[in-house]
């Protein structure tokens, strides 16, 4: 069997035995009349890369990524308990060749790690911050002497409108993942989110990146 598709096979067996049992694990832990809630966030991005010394060669990049966890309610805000987290597709282009994919266990680069950084409770809504580990990684290309530096998307806490001091992002859409307080009453909570960017260098003043972004929330109550 291909080592893609063993690791996929792994990946859906961790997240199915997720979904039976670390539920009613994780609620016979909690005190009587305790809220909780078994959180699942998904992000999809599409982003073209442009190499820092601003020649016009580009890197397309396809990401698919998952976070598992809980979250337990603290007053207004919450306390996330972390699962797993999964890279589920990871390919980098240069544009006019073939598509080249990143294979986990092959790859010299290092697999970025998605994550919820914070989950801010407020009076009428909460909101999810998330970021990658690295927020930034490089692609080596065909040359070593030429490199591509892909700026991942993010909403990381605390929240900066600017990933770097030598970046501007300019965005359409909300990047922070938000849901109304009152539906944390319903059984299932799902929510989808889109927003798009545009990197530039500040000093430069010449585009780096440009990328678009797709989230899925899923939100299960475990507690009365």
């Amino acid at each position: 069997m291909p080592r893609e598709i063993s690791r996929q096979l792994s990946v859906l067996f961790l997240v199915l035995i997720s979904f039976l049992f670390f539920p009613g694990f994780f609620k016979s832990w909690l005190p009587p009349g305790q809220k909780c809630w078994q959180a699942i966030l998904q992000i999809k991005f599409e982003a073209e890369s442009y190499l820092s010394f601003g020649l016009s060669d580009r890197l397309k990049v396809m990401a698919e990524a998952e976070w598992h966890g809980f979250l337990e309610e603290d007053g207004l805000d919450f306390i996330i308990y972390y699962l797993a987290s999964y890279l589920n597709k990871c390919e980098f282009w240069p544009e006019k060749s073939e598509k080249k994919e990143f294979r986990l266990k092959s790859s010299p680069l290092v697999p970025p790690d998605f994550r919820v950084d914070y989950v801010e409770g407020l009076e009428k809504e909460i909101r999810f911050y998330y970021s990658f580990r690295p927020p930034e990684i490089t692609w080596p290309g065909e040359d070593a002497s030429v490199s591509f530096k892909v700026l991942l998307p993010s909403a990381p806490w605390p929240f900066k409108k600017d990933p770097r001091p030598d970046m501007i992002l300019k965005t359409t859409g909300s990047r922070i993942v938000t849901v109304e307080r009152t539906a944390l009453e319903k059984p299932v909570v799902q929510r989808e989110f889109f927003w798009q960017a545009e990197v530039y260098d500040r000093y430069l003043q010449q585009k780096r990146e440009i990328f678009s972004t797709w989230l899925k929330l899923f939100l299960k109550r475990l507690s009365s």
